[in-house]
């Protein structure tokens, strides 16, 4: 199933692959930092953690979130494109050999089809990846800022 989406995307496909893995790449990253900062807080909540607690840079939360953004919306725009160029190779093969051979517009709507669940796949999990990373940086700010161990003069920037 999988080499057979590679192989009747093509390159479309193979673009929206390395997007998946930039996004699952920023995921993790995201994710381990905001478990990172949870279980700090958790810790001094509970009085086990030893030093000073420091605030979440807002800024190295927010890193990558707009890749994570426009990942999500660049995919189902690729998942389109190669819907267009599947459909239009569909109808320049029917246009060359004639409606005699149904495989040859098979070939080309496949490609379609190929394409635009390959970008629907990449897109839905990026994004809500990206909602959930951004609530949860957002939940995690205001939490230390109601603890009053945020850095002043970082809110508004």
């Amino acid at each position: 199933m999988i080499s057979q989406l590679f192989g009747r995307g093509g390159a479309i496909v193979w673009v929206l692959f390395f997007l998946s893995v930039v996004s699952l790449g920023i995921v993790s990253a995201k994710t381990i930092l905001l478990l990172g900062y949870r279980y700090r807080l958790r810790r001094f909540r509970c009085g086990t953690y030893e030093g000073p607690l420091r605030c979440p840079d807002p800024f190295a939360l927010a890193r990558g979130l707009t890749t994570l953004r426009v990942v999500g919306g660049l995919a189902p725009l690729l998942g389109l494109l190669g819907t267009v160029i599947g459909l239009f190779r569909a109808f320049q093969a029917v246009a060359a050999s004639g409606l005699g051979d149904p495989a040859v517009f098979a070939e080309g709507v496949s490609l379609a089809l190929t394409t635009t669940i390959a970008g629907l796949l990449v897109a839905a999990p990026t994004i809500a990846a990206y909602q959930y990373l951004t609530a949860a940086s957002e939940r995690l700010l205001a939490e230390f800022e109601g603890l009053g161990t945020a850095q002043p003069g970082l809110e508004g920037k």
